[in-house]
């Protein structure tokens, strides 16, 4: 009965955490039991702390995080927030791929493009909570619809994002970069 949202990774100012804060409390009117768990450290966590400490929905989980801990997470998130303001890709994007995670990110760099090719989420505008606190709720309120980003993830990370298919693109790109004249 709880839905839960994981925002992951390294605390940079980048990343936005403080636009899904802001979007806690507008999330919070169409999703009731709400848990945003925040874990990783990071030099923008202190900017964030006051916020974090007016929303009892956060679970702060400020330390290094272990494998072992990283994959609970991730099994037990029903969605993954990138609410980035920048950024070229995100790792932590294909992570969650498998763990068939469904992501609600800003539509910025890489992140954007990754998401819409892969179906496994939604875009928002950066910078924007309303848009982000919508999109989440939508995938709280629509289990089809999680169920379907969540079988997309897990499909890209099984074609177009599988290691041989990977592989074969990072090759092509060592060998065009090889047959470039000196």
């Amino acid at each position: 009965g709880v839905f839960r949202v994981l925002f992951f990774g390294r605390i940079c100012e980048y990343k936005g955490l403080q636009y899904l804060l802001k979007a806690a409390p507008l999330l919070q009117k169409s999703v009731s039991r709400l848990k945003i768990i925040v874990a990783g450290s990071g030099n923008d966590l202190a900017n964030c702390r006051d916020l974090i400490s007016n929303l009892p929905c956060v679970e702060l989980h400020d330390n290094f995080i272990s494998i072992q801990e990283a994959a609970r997470l991730f099994a037990e998130a029903d969605v993954l927030a990138l609410p980035y303001t920048e950024a070229s890709q995100s790792g932590v994007l294909m992570i969650a791929m498998t763990f068939g995670l469904a992501a609600v990110a800003s539509d910025v760099g890489e992140i954007g493009n990754t998401v819409e090719l892969t179906g496994m989420g939604l875009l928002v505008p950066p910078c924007n909570e309303g848009a982000l606190a919508g999109a989440m709720s939508e995938i709280a309120c629509d289990v089809q619809l999680r169920s379907r980003l969540s079988k997309n993830a897990v499909a890209a990370l099984e074609g177009a994002y599988s290691r041989g298919a990977l592989a074969h693109k990072a090759m092509s790109i060592y060998d065009a970069v090889l047959r470039l004249p000196a």
